[in-house]
């Protein structure tokens, strides 16, 4: 037996190293982190109008970025839509509103999380969008989507073809944290959730989307730590030949990640409760 003495070097936050410039280099990137994370703007944006009840807007959207305006603007445009709809007669309403916050990011990710107010399908949503270039280490940051996709997926046959302008077509996906895009299982060898609850239908070369947010909340359910992601697919999109709803569920080659609409811990739990069902 023999005992050995070495010199290792702490970091501020506690980490570990064995040589003094892999310290220094830790600290270094975290002064920068910190100094970056301090550095971003908060944009809000409400949207989803009743038009019905005139009831005012039910989402609630927190823009975090290191971008310009126009780059956030330019999202907004791509994700909302146009911000004026027809009103009765020639009047007209705003869709969504965006204003920038003097709030930190640390404000917007806490914020988020509390109760909203809101009625129907979106009651009490908030979500928070990263809009970057570049990563930043932060354990409730969700990834960056920024560039994001700009072009809409081709329609599946039927969709599309009334001779009128279609309303484009919303692809949400329940999965882990912290993708960036959505692989099919037999790329990433990770377990296949579709797969899982119906063996004899999905195929582990294809990616499953669908239209309904709630659909993907039960998947994200499955998941520990799961969450919603608002996707665009790669590829041909098909019909889920196993779906029975027309128009609910779709298969395609992959999917990208266009921002992360986190699930509120009680419709998950109310989503476990109906699979076991």
């Amino acid at each position: 037996m023999r005992s050995e003495k070495r010199e290792v070097y702490v970091s501020d936050d506690g980490k570990v190293f064995d040589t003094v410039e892999a310290c220094q280099a830790h600290e270094r990137q975290t002064a920068a982190n910190a100094k970056r994370i301090e550095g971003l703007k908060v944009y809000k944006v409400i949207s989803s109008f009743d038009s019905t009840e005139g009831r005012g807007y039910h989402r609630h959207t927190y823009i975090i970025t290191d971008a310009s305006f126009a780059v956030v603007l330019e999202y907004c445009l791509d994700r909302f839509g146009k911000p004026l709809a027809a009103w009765y007669g020639d009047g007209f309403y705003e869709q969504w509103i965006i204003n920038q916050s003097d709030w930190t990011a640390e404000t917007a990710i806490k914020r988020a999380k509390e109760p909203h107010s809101g009625v129907g399908s979106t009651r009490g949503e908030a979500d928070v969008v990263f809009l970057s270039g570049k990563d930043i280490e932060h354990p409730e940051l969700p990834s960056p989507v920024y560039p994001w996709p700009k072009r809409r997926p081709r329609p599946c046959w039927g969709e599309g073809m009334s001779g009128r302008a279609e309303a484009p077509v919303t692809y949400w996906h329940g999965g882990p944290r912290g993708l960036r895009e959505i692989l099919p299982p037999i790329k990433t060898g990770k377990r296949s959730i579709a797969a899982e609850l119906d063996p004899a239908a999905c195929l582990r070369s294809k990616v499953y989307v669908t239209t309904e947010y709630g659909a993907a909340v039960l998947y994200a359910s499955v998941i520990d730590k799961g969450t919603v992601y608002r996707v665009e697919p790669v590829g041909e999109v098909e019909h889920d030949p196993d779906c029975r709803q027309l128009g609910l569920s779709y298969q395609c080659d992959a999917a990208r990640v266009i921002c992360e609409v986190r699930p509120k811990g009680k419709h998950l739990r109310l989503a476990r409760k109906a699979l076991a069902t």
